[in-house]
């Protein structure tokens, strides 16, 4: 039988082996000891209240650490149960009573063949995800320039307005904050950030889309890459890309990435037409309470 039980001195050991042990079930896990040693004696003892052990008769086999965000939502922070009962139906049906409150879950986690099926066992549903897709510099096609198509890099104290307003023409999108010219300038400083790797494309002089490549956790990715979805359907985003790429090769590299929303269809054809390959996928999962 699976019972919840409060972390405690005596099953404190063995949730430090499972902390350890976290990002075998998602790697996006947080380290609750990270958190736990550098905050207050007070802020100590409701964040240890926010951990239940699971145990199955008398074996301990996961754990769940929840942090309220508000007066409706909680988050899971981090959670791990062993492979060999996490496929079994008692510990679903267990968790699911756990999980059955007047609040609404969030969780996010790196994909993986197994966190998938205990989510939504767990009644979990995806409500967003992203998908990093890799591909290798060593070939590429020829992508004949269309007719009127120029391309240019983007200039650091010039270019913001235009910019700003490109993107959230491309990433225009019901419930998505506009970005400001402060955030461009925010993204311009961040070390990731490549001084010649930002670039408009232009359709008859007019700037009709924009993409840049960053250089973070020692790989190339490709981000902000679109065009202005008047223009779409024309083959100037796969020259637009086919351009970037060929950059990249140029300079040396040897594999870039990219990342796309899991629900923008026509951009992972394009991409996988390219020759991209899906690598990740990451999701945020939502479970409303008593459903």
């Amino acid at each position: 039988m699976f019972t919840c039980e409060k972390l405690n001195d005596k099953n404190l050991s063995l949730f430090i082996q499972f902390n350890k042990k976290r990002k075998g079930f998602n790697v996006l896990n947080k380290d609750f000891f990270d958190v736990y040693n550098k905050t207050s004696m007070i802020r100590k003892f409701f964040i240890r209240k926010n951990v239940n052990i699971l145990k199955f008769d008398r074996e301990y086999v996961g754990y769940t650490w929840l942090e309220k965000k508000n007066r409706d939502t909680v988050e899971i922070k981090s959670m791990y149960i062993e492979k060999k009962y996490g496929f079994k139906k008692d510990i679903c049906r267990t968790l699911t009573k756990f999980f059955n409150t007047e609040y609404k879950f969030l969780y996010k986690c790196e994909k993986n063949e197994y966190n998938y099926f205990v989510m939504k066992n767990l009644g979990f549903n995806v409500v967003k995800g992203n998908m990093e897709l890799k591909r290798k510099l060593d070939k590429l096609d020829l992508v004949n320039k269309p007719e009127g198509i120029t391309i240019e890099k983007f200039q650091k104290s010039r270019d913001e307005n235009i910019r700003c307003y490109i993107q959230n023409k491309v990433f225009d999108a019901e419930g998505r904050i506009p970005l400001s010219i402060d955030d461009i300038y925010y993204d311009e400083a961040q070390e990731y950030y490549v001084d010649d790797g930002a670039f408009f494309i232009s359709k008859d002089e007019i700037k009709i889309g924009y993409g840049q490549f960053i250089f973070e956790h020692n790989n190339i990715t490709i981000v902000n890459f679109g065009i202005v979805e008047q223009y779409r359907g024309n083959g100037y985003g796969r020259y637009f890309l086919s351009y970037i790429l060929n950059i990249l090769k140029n300079r040396g590299c040897k594999v870039v990435y990219i990342k796309v929303d899991m629900n923008n269809v026509p951009a992972i054809n394009l991409y996988t037409s390219m020759g991209f390959v899906k690598e990740i996928e990451y999701l945020r999962l939502e479970k409303d309470g008593n459903k």
